[in-house]
């Protein structure tokens, strides 16, 4: 079975919100009893509110402290027999409920509320079990720029090239992580035990009340975060740059275009121009303040011809590494060796030549993982990578014999960022130049060849990579509306 898309995926939750609005509407009407529109609360009752009193104790027996407690306040305070020791407190206006909680806060005994009044527990290790709904998966994955220079320098194991080079590796064994994250918030006495099963998604945590007060809050905190989803929708947009322009895209003049269509934008890391063979630009990262793909695409197209290279869409959870490619694979000679031997059995020694094959990738690839926070900022780390693989043929001679040989030429133009942004917000990154060298013959046919009657063109045409990316946050609180703006947006 395929795999499902993101279009494909908020479809169905937004055809199953349709779903549930027609079956509720089609139900029939309930009538509703006579009981039920009498008046819920009777407000000419005042509300009973518990009463507020002042608490003085100097080691006081705590099962002493419990009694007089509950008898003073007319409530049942049920302690269990192995409470000892002795209780200490100070505290002015105050509810039984808050005198509970400071004695568990300070002493460690828990309480429980029941239907008979209250009932305190020792401060022991006690076994609960917690939910957590996760796979059960275990992903790596690592991402590497590098640059090599083309030097070689002399080692002691031999000669190496020498490169400048980015790596990037990613691990997530989630449940290995919680189990260690959970250890890490208990005491490391005797008795405290963390129990993960990942199957059910059940933890078992064997620990102190107030230690699972901890766990319990670290928990639901958690599970918020996890529910997060982040839709990232790109465009990699290649800019024909104008003659005025031929230096790389003005990003000065772009901010002020945005400013005049009331469009807020920030600059990133601004990057010096590198001036080199090729005009390689400095990359950098611009914010703006607008979630409209069209509003920027028209402020480049005052730059420059736009053209979309690919608009890939990709969706992932909070902290997950996604991965999208667009292309083709092709396959290049990449090693040649050259064996002898009688293989006809004639006694003529002959060489035999052995080629060896290797895909080259073509096309366009995304590798982005989000960090949603909890206000719906989004930390990315991009690495999006656009590769030009061409055939040149080259000429070999092996063993007397000429080979013409189909090697590949790759051109590429990565980046590899990590930036930031809002929900709904566009994010540019730019700064990748190239340039493309064309030789054209103009002249009188049969003649051009004379330099009288023929003339030699050559012009220069530079380019621009530009990369929009559009992170969306949904999760748990999306609504029907959020869907279908998000529906909208996609082919």
């Amino acid at each position: 079975m395929a795999p499902l898309s993101v279009r494909d995926t908020l479809q169905a939750q937004r055809d199953a919100a349709d779903s549930a609005s027609r079956q509720a509407a089609q139900r029939p009407r309930v009538e509703t009893p006579p009981e039920l529109n009498e008046p819920l609360l009777d407000f000419s009752v005042p509300a009973t509110v518990q009463r507020r009193f002042d608490v003085q104790a100097t080691n006081v027996p705590l099962q002493r402290f419990f009694a007089d407690l509950g008898r003073t306040e007319g409530i049942n305070i049920l302690t269990d027999p192995s409470i000892t020791g002795s209780v200490s407190l100070n505290m002015r206006s105050v509810t039984i409920d808050q005198v509970l909680a400071a004695v568990r806060d300070l002493y460690g005994y828990d309480y429980q509320r029941t239907d008979y009044g209250y009932r305190v527990l020792p401060n022991q290790i006690q076994t609960r079990i917690y939910q957590l709904n996760y796979l059960n998966i275990n992903r790596s994955g690592r991402s590497d720029t590098t640059v090599s220079s083309g030097q070689i320098t002399s080692q002691e194991n031999g000669n190496s090239n020498q490169a400048s080079s980015v790596a990037t590796e990613y691990s997530a064994n989630f449940w290995v992580g919680m189990e260690t994250t959970i250890l890490g918030l208990l005491n490391s006495e005797e008795g405290r035990q963390v129990v993960v099963n990942p199957q059910t998604g059940l933890l078992v945590v064997r620990a102190t009340p107030r230690e699972h007060d901890i766990v319990a809050g670290f928990l639901a905190d958690a599970e918020l975060s996890l529910q997060k989803q982040v839709v990232i929708e790109a465009k990699v947009i290649e800019v024909t740059l104008s003659n005025e322009h031929r230096s790389g895209i003005n990003w000065g003049a772009f901010a002020d275009d945005l400013s005049a269509s009331n469009i807020v934008s920030g600059l990133g890391l601004s990057g010096n121009q590198l001036q080199g063979q090729a005009d390689i630009g400095g990359v950098f990262s611009l914010g703006v303040g607008s979630n409209d793909f069209g509003a920027v695409l028209q402020l480049l197209s005052n730059q420059g011809s736009v053209q979309v290279l690919s608009s890939p869409r990709v969706s992932t959870v909070n902290n997950q590494k996604a991965v999208i490619k667009v292309g083709t694979d092709e396959f290049f000679v990449t090693e040649v060796n050259s064996s002898t031997g009688d293989s006809d059995g004639d006694g003529i020694t002959e060489s035999n030549p052995e080629f060896t094959l290797s895909p080259f990738f073509s096309g366009i690839a995304l590798d982005v993982t989000p960090q949603i926070s909890a206000d719906d900022n989004v930390i990315l780390h991009v690495r999006p990578s656009v590769t030009e693989v061409v055939e040149r043929t080259k000429v070999i001679n092996v063993g007397g014999s000429t080979y013409d040989l189909p090697l590949a030429f790759s051109s590429v133009r990565e980046t590899d960022s990590v930036i930031r942004a809002g929900s709904g917000q566009i994010v540019v990154i730019g700064g990748l130049l190239s340039q493309q060298q064309q030789n054209s013959n103009t002249g009188i046919p049969g003649l051009s060849r004379l330099w009288l009657f023929g003339q030699q063109r050559d012009s220069q045409e530079k380019s621009e990579l530009v990369i929009l990316l559009k992170p969306i946050v949904y999760g748990s609180q999306t609504t029907v509306d959020d869907l279908d703006d998000v529906l909208r947006r996609l082919p």
